[in-house]
């Protein structure tokens, strides 16, 4: 039956049929499920038998297998006689020849059953026979299944025939309940159909109980009442319509009246503080213009080329107040000038780099090479779009960069004198949902309500944007993912310039550059991109490093080649080894003297500039890089080649500590005064915990170079909270942070127990500027060069490297040290008969922190491969490295320099 037809049978039938169909899939669902439950209750069964009767047969054949007897095998075997289901039964030898089998002879299977697979008709098992974990031969039974399905079959017919039964009984009881649920239904369908034959809104239906359909009548009778109300109401309204009708026309024409008036008093507001905003900006701008012309240093003139960018572009945008109502006129018209694609595009990203680089982005813009840089067109117009495109990219992205790009755009309209380029401006930022982008070039227009509150901005910006690009013959449009950034593209026609810029001709290739090797290490894939195809297009031969380690790794490598690197681009804020120590190390590497070094970064911290001319980098240089700025750095960094080297400045009075960042953990208030003091002139970064428990808590957070513990605290002491750092790490893999213990106490158990719970490292107050000055160095120095060392710390150290020298403070301590050690190796053998190699990780991390702390580094790299056998429970290896340190503690000797 179809659909249709079934609809059309009357409901007492529907509800019959729906029952019936609901009562026979069920049955026939449950008669399924009891099948398959019983068919896998009869497989399982008929399986544990099996393997039951394996296990016999198995035990009971040992004895043959081991003498050899064939005789007794074969009377086991005979036994399966008395079990009709086994058909086969064969014992073999490990090498897979028979030793004895057994098999049944049977008559033809049933013929109902000889469509079933083999699988189902029969089962086999297939056994080892073992003896002391020793393989003596296999056994393999074969059994057959007929038995099983004729109980299987017996049992469905029965379960087959009480479900009938349960059926007929089933539809007799349905028959009577559909006719007595369904004439109340169809009661008041016949009064629906009288109902609307005649139109009698007067008439009422009948209620015979208070269930769902007493319900539905009642609904009924109030349904007909509300009509009636309803044609009296219309009558009325009928009567007053032509008044009601002037009335929303007068009402209508005043709102019209007061729309235009407001306009009007918006554009003039708009207009007057247009004018009162352009007075003082005005002041501001030629203020600039006239500091640009004092004696300023590089560093000056670039702040101040960028403060009058800006406020040139302040200027503009006040202008866009007066924009919107100017768009949605039709009164802007675009001029038609000669400009530098390039300088707009730069500038632009120029001026926003400042607000990007407060939030840690990086800004770049890459212009493809097939795009004409001498174009005719609005250029105000062109950089007010994009301003407002970075600028909102900046704003709503905390992590990662911004970029710019700019190609053709194939869409036909590039005949030589007219290009259409295509414009992108890409986030890694919080990106749009998919039901506000198609209103997002609205204006007034925001993600959401609560991003006015949270980024700033009116939602004009896009709106305007939209306007400018359609009068320059494009479109724009955007493509996004929330939480993983947006891309606003928008396309653009311009008239080809036929005369080039002259500052563009010597940005072509150049002699001077051809076949020079340059290495790019910057940790941003976008911003090695650009490099590497400007630098490619001007002739140069260019390597990348994506980090310090690999960029110093392919310094050495193009050195001990005989093919060494010239110049380096090296990026100034890079994880895990910034710029600043690729240039420490650099510059303290004989092996790379003449390498230049030009320092590119995206933050312009203060002192950085100093400090890049302090460790011999040629040229500091922020970005966003402009193309023109790049090739002047590199000729005069080529030049500077040519030039003898400057003289080694002398080493200032105080140790330089680099750009540590560093967790003070101290409780008396004082105390921490002084240590900040101290670190007041560094480049150092401070952070305060007031106890042990508040010091874990920050190093779990965040990533430091060094901690300074005092080791006398409430609620948590140092020597508490350094055995849990040591542990975080342990856990975690870490490498071990440098722990400075901070003690009153200069005794030299005070010192060993501090060195005991994980300390590197201990200063006794009062402390001293210059003894926390060198200390700070000299583990700042570690960290930064332990990336460069050519071995690395698991590698364990030549015999012969036995002489060591040691800073003099530790002089006292070296002895307590080495028998601390000897203990300790005592106490790792033992722990390597107990099997507790948690215990000999735990002291051979403790011993390679303090080995580097005393600077013999020899113990920690044994300690090191030490903690690696024991992550891998070898027991050979861990003694191994156990005598290994034993013997190099009887040969060392220290010389306390």
């Amino acid at each position: 039956m179809s659909i249709q037809r079934f609809w059309d049978l009357p409901i007492a039938d529907q509800l019959r049929r729906i029952m019936v169909y609901i009562l026979s899939g069920v049955m026939t669902l449950t008669l399924l499920a009891e099948g398959v439950h019983e068919m896998n209750k009869s497989f399982d069964a008929t399986r544990n038998q099996l393997t039951s009767l394996a296990e016999v047969i198995a035990s009971n054949t040992q004895g043959a297998f081991l003498f050899n007897d064939t005789e007794s095998a074969r009377q086991t075997l005979a036994s399966l006689q008395a079990m009709p289901d086994i058909e086969f039964a064969e014992l073999s030898k490990p090498d897979g020849t028979s030793f004895s089998n057994y098999r049944r002879v049977t008559g033809a299977p049933s013929p109902y059953l000889a469509w079933l697979p083999d699988d189902w008709r029969q089962m086999t098992l297939d056994r080892p026979i073992l003896l002391d974990g020793n393989t003596l031969g296999n056994l393999k039974i074969n059994a057959n299944l007929y038995l099983m399905w004729h109980r299987f079959g017996f049992s469905l017919i029965i379960s087959t025939l009480i479900l009938g039964v349960a059926f007929f009984c089933a539809w007799l009881l349905i028959r009577r309940l559909a006719t007595r649920l369904t004439q109340p239904i169809v009661e008041l369908s016949a009064t629906a159909r009288r109902l609307s034959e005649n139109s009698d809104y007067d008439i009422q239906v009948e209620k015979r109980g208070t269930d769902e359909v007493g319900e539905l009548v009642d609904a009924f009778n109030a349904m007909l009442k509300q009509i009636r109300q309803r044609d009296a109401e219309l009558r009325t309204h009928r009567d007053n319509l032509k008044l009601e009708v002037e009335k929303q026309t007068a009402e209508l024409r005043e709102a019209m009246e007061a729309a235009q008036a407001a306009s009007i008093a918006k554009s003039q507001f708009l207009a007057s503080m247009s004018h009162e905003i352009r007075t003082p900006m005005n002041a501001i701008i030629g203020m600039a213009d006239l500091l640009q012309d004092t004696p300023l240093t590089d560093e000056q003139k670039e702040y101040v080329h960028i403060f009058h960018l800006a406020g040139e572009n302040l200027l503009n945008l006040i202008n866009d107040i007066l924009d919107l109502s100017k768009v949605e006129a039709g009164r802007i018209v675009l001029e038609h000038l000669p400009f530098d694609l390039s300088k707009i595009v730069e500038n632009t990203c120029d001026v926003l780099a400042v607000r990007a680089h407060e939030k840690h982005l990086e800004v770049a813009c890459d212009i493809d090479p097939e795009v004409p840089l001498n174009l005719v067109g609005d250029p105000t117009r062109l950089r007010q779009v994009l301003f407002n495109l970075v600028g909102n990219a900046i704003k709503f992205t905390e992590q990662g960069e911004v970029l710019v790009e700019i190609g053709r755009h194939n869409s036909g309209h590039d005949d030589g004198k007219t290009v259409e380029l295509l414009f992108s401006v890409s986030d890694t930022g919080i990106g749009i949902e998919p039901d506000v982008r198609e209103h997002i070039f609205d204006k007034f227009s925001q993600a959401d309500s609560s991003t006015t509150r949270l980024y700033g901005g009116t939602g004009l910006g896009l709106t305007i944007s939209k306007g400018l690009v359609e009068l320059m013959g494009g479109r724009i449009w955007l493509e996004s993912e929330p939480g993983k950034g947006s891309t606003f593209f928008f396309t653009a026609r311009f008239n080809v310039a036929d005369r080039p810029q002259p500052e563009h001709h010597h940005l072509g290739s150049h002699t001077e550059l051809q076949d020079i090797k340059v290495l790019i290490v910057d940790d941003n894939d976008t911003n090695r991109l650009i490099l590497n195809r400007v630098l490619t297009g001007w002739g140069m031969r260019v390597g990348e490093a994506d980090n310090g380690p690999e960029g110093l790794a392919k310094l050495a490598r193009a050195r001990t080649e005989g093919k060494p690197y010239r110049l380096l681009l090296l990026d100034g804020r890079m994880p895990v080894m910034d710029g600043f120590q690729v240039a420490e190390l650099i510059r303290d590497n004989p092996a790379l003297v003449g390498l230049t070094v030009m320092m590119l970064t995206s933050d312009n911290r203060k002192n950085d500039s100093v400090r890049a001319r302090e460790l011999g980098v040629e040229t500091y240089m922020v970005k966003p890089i402009k193309r023109k700025e790049l090739l002047n750095g590199l000729l005069k960094a080529l030049s500077a080649l040519q030039k003898p080297a400057d003289a080694v400045p002398v080493a200032t009075a105080l140790p330089d500590i680099g750009a540590l960042r560093i967790l003070l953990v101290e409780d008396y208030v004082y105390n921490r005064k002084v240590v900040q003091g101290y670190l007041k002139n560094t480049r150092a970064q401070v952070d305060i915990a007031e106890n042990g428990q508040l010091a874990l808590e920050h190093f779990k957070m965040g990533r430091y170079d060094l901690v300074l513990m005092d080791m006398q605290m409430p609620i948590m002491d140092g020597y508490t909270a350094t055995r849990e750092i040591r542990r975080y790490e342990r856990d975690r893999g870490l490498t071990p942070t440098p722990i400075i213990a901070l003690s009153a106490f200069a005794l030299e158990e005070e010192i060993s127990k501090s060195l005991q719970a994980g300390c590197d490292d201990h200063l006794s107050k009062p402390i001293k500027k210059r003894e926390l000055l060198e200390c700070l160095a000299r583990y700042g120095t570690l960290d930064a060069a332990g990336p460069a060392v050519a071995v690395p710390m698991a590698v364990i150290p030549s015999t012969a490297d036995h002489i060591v020298r040691v800073d003099p403070i530790f002089q006292e301590l070296i002895p307590d040290f080495f028998d601390s050690l000897r203990v300790d190796i005592a106490a790792m053998h033992a722990a390597v008969s107990g099997s507790d190699y948690a215990a000999i990780r735990a002291t051979a991390h403790d011993i390679k922190g303090a080995g580097g702390g005393f600077n013999i580094h020899a113990i920690s790299a044994i300690a090191m491969a030490l903690g690696e056998a024991a992550k891998a429970q070898d027991s050979r290896r861990t003694q191994q490295h156990l005598q290994e340190l034993s013997s190099y503690l009887d040969r060392v000797q220290v010389s306390f320099e």
